[in-house]
């Protein structure tokens, strides 16, 4: 098997990435009922054109089988920081045991500290964490974030 690791186009691959993206969505979304899967692929596309928005993707013998999504922006209030916020990270559950993960988080720091970035932000769900990869890879928890349902969805 040939695992490759690359930057790809979010609009070229957006056929093969509604599978997985669902695939992700129904792995680890806790909230299914007033949270349903409804992606702005639109606005995925938009983002990427306007140049803050970054696919990496892993794939074996050409398949699709994991990646990172990360938007590179600014902070507001220290402009010239440059920080990635990461939008999804996945690898499908056959490959989990092997060190693509880390492997993926590497690639996507290469590229990312290419892009300018200073700063890499990542999130893991409570209910599905990944924090002992993070740590591994030398990231350090920074925030913890609540929410918190109002209103309709």
């Amino acid at each position: 098997n040939m695992i490759t690791f690359q930057v790809e186009s979010f609009k070229e691959c957006l056929g093969e990435l509604v599978t997985i993206l669902t695939n992700h969505y129904n792995e680890v979304e806790d909230n299914k009922e007033r949270v349903d899967f409804n992606p702005d692929y639109d606005l995925y596309i938009k983002y990427e054109e306007l140049g803050i928005l970054t696919l990496l993707t892993v794939r074996d013998d050409f398949k699709l089988i994991g990646y990172y999504l990360s938007m590179e922006i600014p902070m507001m209030n220290s402009k010239h920081i440059l920080h990635s916020l990461e939008i999804g990270f996945y690898i499908v559950p056959e490959y989990r045991k092997s060190s693509l993960g880390m492997k993926l988080l590497k690639y996507t720091e290469s590229v990312l500290s290419d892009l300018g970035v200073n700063r890499m932000f990542a999130s893991s769900k409570v209910s599905h964490p990944c924090d002992s990869l993070y740590q591994k890879f030398g990231m350090s928890l920074y925030n913890t974030l609540y929410v918190k349902q109002i209103g309709e969805t």
